[in-house]
């Protein structure tokens, strides 16, 4: 008996040893149908009133049935069947998809839309009259602003127009640029130089523009400070 029991703790540590005395190693659990990991594509920008079809990718399988979502709807919103994104607001969002227990996610920035044509009046310091008028036409790149404006007054400086402004977009939605508005009937000489211009769309009841920049007039360097008192957008964004 005592020589059957030897045998068989010899028969164990001989199967022990064989396997290097570990035993097998358990293979890892994989996630839900082997999916880890869910990547989001699309724009990292978008412009108010823009929109675009996001897409996901799973890591090791094409997902299927996922349910797309928005944290900021008053930012951006998604069709969550089908991941149409679309801009209706400024700021970010996280465009989010689940599927498989698991979820993607992708930041999104939004800017207000100043491509097109905008017309507004304004009233500078002491120099108030009813006919101040200022028109843009710009054109939009992400944040970078360029086109032209024009200025009318029939009082101080006529009709004066500018083709080299340039400027950018801040990330709560405001436009800044410079501008010099060249008299066409003196050899395109500058009459005022426009600065600190701080003007927004505004999407509440109509698409209008509002905001104040500064007049510094040529001949004397003196300043004016300005006010948008009403605009609206001629051409669409």
């Amino acid at each position: 008996m005592r020589l059957m029991r030897n045998s068989w703790w010899l028969v164990c540590l001989a199967v022990l040893a064989g396997c290097g005395g570990d035993g097998p190693t358990p293979p890892t659990a994989p996630g839900r149908f082997g999916v880890t990991s869910i990547t989001v594509t699309g724009s990292d920008l978008l412009l108010v009133g823009a929109s675009e079809t996001f897409t996901a990718a799973g890591d090791t399988r094409v997902i299927t049935a996922p349910r797309w979502g928005s944290d900021a709807p008053g930012v951006a919103t998604v069709d969550p069947a089908t991941g149409r994104v679309t801009a209706v607001g400024t700021g970010t969002a996280t465009i989010f998809v689940d599927a498989y227990g698991i979820r993607g996610t992708k930041l999104v920035r939004t800017l207000p839309n100043f491509g097109g044509e905008g017309v507004a009046s304004f009233e500078c310091g002491n120099r108030q009259t009813s006919n101040n008028q200022l028109s843009l036409t710009l054109t939009q790149d992400r944040e970078v602003i360029s086109g032209g404006l024009k200025l009318y007054d029939d009082i101080l400086f006529g009709h004066v127009a500018s083709n080299d402004l340039s400027g950018s977009v801040s990330s709560d939605g405001i436009l800044s640029f410079i501008a010099t508005a060249k008299d066409p009937w003196v050899g395109g000489q500058g009459v005022v130089r426009i600065e600190n211009v701080r003007i927004g769309w505004y999407f509440d009841r109509v698409d209008r523009m509002a905001g104040t920049f500064e007049l510094v007039w040529f001949y004397n360097n003196s300043r004016d400070f300005c006010k948008l008192e009403g605009g609206n957008r001629v051409s669409p964004r």
